[in-house]
């Protein structure tokens, strides 16, 4: 059989494209996470496509397991502040943190602040 007639192994035509598309997959993963607000913008994330050969026992053939996975940034952390008191004779947790005003119609927001304000 000569070189034209031979189908050599690629990693676009291996598995049918299999590895391709276990790399797309955990690629539209690291995507995600990367734009995620609630990861951290800068960590590293990570993508591993792993070839594993298993040859028959005179070693004419290979079995080839073809594995992917991906290693992502973690959630940021966020903080709250509750106060801790009682309350109808048990004990509860107030939340403390400061509200943040809406972004919608800034100008009413503002103008009910300074109102109560007066």
């Amino acid at each position: 059989m000569d070189d034209k007639q031979m189908q050599f192994v690629t990693l676009d035509g291996l598995g049918d494209g299999a590895a391709l598309e276990k790399f797309q997959t955990e690629l539209g993963r690291v995507l995600e996470n990367i734009a995620d607000i609630n990861t951290p913008a800068t960590d590293k994330r990570k993508i591993t496509l792993t070839f594993e050969f298993k040859p028959d026992e005179d070693r004419q053939a290979s079995k080839i397991i073809i594995s992917s996975s991906s290693t992502l940034a973690s959630d940021r952390r966020q903080e709250a502040i509750v106060a801790i008191g009682r309350h109808g004779g048990r004990r509860v947790a107030v939340d403390r943190t400061p509200p943040q005003l809406p972004f919608q119609e800034p100008e009413n927001q503002l103008q009910a602040v300074a109102d109560q304000e007066e």
